[in-house]
């Protein structure tokens, strides 16, 4: 056998048991632990008189494989006379580990008053929100990635809007404790957060209400709904010590491999 290729063999025989040890190190991700998740909806409308609420189911989970999906859902409508208050509410929390979740919530109300005698005119009031949350902790250093979609819209007399926040848990669970983004959403984009271990939580809200007064001389209406879409993935942030190792795997390679390989190439032929 050619010593050369001998050499080579006996050296990567040598090295591999480091370089596996290395590539397991810098695949290692952050251990997430899920705390606990959760989706509200919730509706409310009135006709010339105080608002009716319906709640939609508060679905909750402390386990992401075994309750990997959760939605809530709340409609609600009144009708007197000319006037008419349509509202829907829904979100929801989907898992594919607990380092991995999607989030979806929407929110809309619809006012129509009508026209006709004033005394068949009625205040109208309608609110819908959808909201979906999830706390967790992360046993290292990590990276929360976002990905979202948001949008708002409404016409006047009606309001409505999307916001996201993302906060720390301290160790009493206490929430928030302080806040890494506590602002509106729109539009499509990224975020991303850079964390110590710890626990932390974020929630999702699309809210929107209207109102309509009377007495009116025209046909009024209020519409105005929200829809938003998060996806959050948690990474471990790589430690310089890994990267170290790699250096050292690849260095001791090139050195052990170099003196056997040099006397080989040295070494006279024979006759």
């Amino acid at each position: 056998m050619n010593a050369a290729p001998a050499c080579a063999v006996s050296v990567l025989a040598r090295t591999m048991p480091l370089l596996v040890a290395v590539l397991a190190a810098s695949r290692a991700g952050a251990a997430v632990t899920v705390i606990q998740a959760g989706a509200d909806s919730r509706t409310s409308a009135g006709i010339g008189a105080p608002d009716t609420v319906h709640n939609g189911p508060s679905a909750r989970s402390t386990d992401a494989m075994i309750e990997p999906y959760l939605a809530s859902t709340s409609d609600s409508r009144e009708d007197r006379y000319f006037a008419r208050v349509v509202d829907s509410a829904g979100s929801g929390v989907r898992f594919t580990g607990a380092e991995r979740a999607e989030f979806f919530v929407r929110s809309a109300v619809n006012l129509d008053a009508g026209t006709g005698d004033v005394q068949y005119q009625f205040p109208a009031h309608g609110a819908a929100s959808g909201y979906a949350f999830y706390e967790f902790s992360v046993d290292t250093a990590s990276t929360l990635s976002f990905a979202y979609s948001a949008s708002a819209f409404a016409v006047p007399l009606a309001y409505a809007y999307v916001d996201f926040d993302v906060f720390t848990v301290d160790a009493r669970g206490q929430r928030p404790a302080s806040y890494l983004r506590q602002a509106p959403l729109t539009g499509t984009g990224t975020l991303s957060y850079t964390v110590p271990a710890g626990r932390y939580g974020l929630s999702l809200t699309a809210f929107s209400v209207g109102g309509i007064s009377v007495p009116i001389a025209v046909n009024a209406e209020a519409n105005g709904s929200a829809v938003a879409n998060v996806s959050l993935s948690v990474s471990a942030v790589p430690e310089p010590s890994t990267e170290a190792l790699w250096a050292l795997g690849l260095g001791g390679l090139a050195a052990a491999g170099a003196k056997p390989l040099a006397r080989a190439r040295r070494r006279p032929k024979p006759l």
